[in-house]
């Protein structure tokens, strides 16, 4: 695979902080490979939100996505994920999770199992986009 290297540093700092979510992408001829690691929580994942949001416009081909270095997950984390998963599918694409703990692959298939709708995704919306996706996952319990 040809591939280049990007890495997301968190706002904080040079180097990547081991208590931050990191995103390292691969990108080859019809194939993406994200590694990810860190926590992928809500308190964390507003330092990849934009850079996930560039991954999405640019989704081609097929995606693998490597969650073996994910220390932590919640339902915000899960979500993120599977948007851009979605991004991808919605491109034509495949995608593959891999390296996930029992606890993440749980989140990502109830993540999935959310409707994507325009209020959640819409920018600039009065709420967070998190605190959209978390409205979206009351109206779907109740």
């Amino acid at each position: 695979m040809t591939s280049a290297m990007s890495m997301v540093v968190p706002k904080t700092g040079e180097e990547p902080a081991p208590d931050m979510p990191q995103i390292e992408a691969e990108r080859g001829e019809g194939q993406v490979r994200f590694v990810l690691s860190g926590p992928w929580n809500t308190q964390t994942v507003s330092h990849v939100d934009r850079a996930m949001r560039e991954h999405e416009k640019s989704a081609r081909g097929n995606l693998t996505v490597d969650l073996s270095g994910l220390t932590d997950m919640d339902t915000a984390g899960a979500w993120l994920i599977d948007r851009l998963a979605r991004a991808v599918v919605g491109a034509n694409g495949k995608a593959v999770f891999e390296g996930a703990a029992e606890s993440h692959r749980v989140l990502l298939e109830a993540a999935a199992e959310i409707p994507q709708t325009e209020q959640a995704n819409r920018l600039g919306s009065d709420r967070s986009r998190f605190a959209s996706a978390f409205a979206l996952i009351g109206k779907t319990a109740i």
